[in-house]
């Protein structure tokens, strides 16, 4: 293992999940908005910031419930809304249940990539989340 100053962090990711679903084209789309990320590094304080909204674009529902689809957006952004700069193409895989696709669960993955600041150094880490609802 190599000793250096590099910390680590942990961090919670909130948001809204909604799907258009198209169960007789076997298409979906949809987004995840109001996002926030509760981040803290190691022996310091929470911190909150701001996250881009994630579209979900592409997807294909399998006959048996099952779907992926792509993932794009989800930016780090600062206090006033400025983008920081990282790169987000991501999936969502998961799949339908209960009669007439009635309940839903899947999982996103999202890697960040943060350009170096300072240079050659750069930020990146994989965002992963889950999907769980109900037909309204």
């Amino acid at each position: 293992m190599r000793n250096d100053d590099r910390q680590f962090a942990f961090g919670l990711v909130t948001g809204d999940a909604t799907l258009a679903v198209d169960f007789a084209g076997r298409t979906l789309t949809g987004a995840i908005t109001n996002r926030d990320l509760r981040q803290q590094n190691a022996g310091e304080p929470f911190d909150t910031f701001n996250l881009a909204d994630i579209a979900i674009s592409g997807g294909v529902i399998a006959a048996n419930g099952t779907f992926s689809a792509d993932v794009t957006g989800g930016q780090l952004l600062s206090a006033t809304g400025d983008d920081y700069g990282s790169t987000t193409t991501g999936d969502l895989t998961g799949l339908f249940g209960r009669p007439r696709g009635g309940a839903v669960a899947g999982v996103v993955t999202l890697p960040h990539v943060l350009p170096p600041n300072p240079p050659p150094y750069s930020f990146t880490h994989e965002e992963r989340g889950v999907i769980i609802g109900n037909r309204d």
